[in-house]
């Protein structure tokens, strides 16, 4: 039978809270790895999306413009509503992406107003 001294059971101890304080150190660089990557995805949303607005506002015809994003964004926003209505459990990403397409539309209506002749937007 082995009895386990009081140098075993100060070793095991010791090694036991370096385990643990070598996980929350590996967690915690998670964690900063993590929020770093998060910054850069933000930082270059904002970027690209100021780029895509002084493209939308400089844009040589905004008749085509408007008609290719009803288009697109029609079909798009229609196949995430669809995903959203039929899922068992809702993503907040598909929230978040419809969210996005009506903030676009309503920059695209602030610079180019739909006519009021214009009618539906379906093709």
């Amino acid at each position: 039978m082995h009895t386990v001294v009081p140098d075993d059971a100060l070793w095991c101890a010791a090694h036991e809270a370096s385990d643990r304080l070598g996980m929350e150190q590996k967690q915690q660089e998670w964690m900063q790895a993590v929020t770093e990557a998060l910054s850069d995805l933000l930082a270059a949303r904002v970027a690209q999306a100021t780029l895509l607005e002084a493209m939308m506002v400089s844009h040589p015809d905004p008749v085509m413009l408007r008609k290719a994003w009803d288009e697109l964004s029609s079909q798009r926003i229609a196949y995430v509503s669809q995903k959203k209505a039929v899922a068992t459990d809702p993503r907040p990403m598909d929230a978040y992406t419809l969210e996005q397409f009506q903030a676009w539309e309503e920059k695209l209506s602030r610079y180019f107003p739909r006519a009021p002749d214009a009618g539906s937007t379906d093709a």
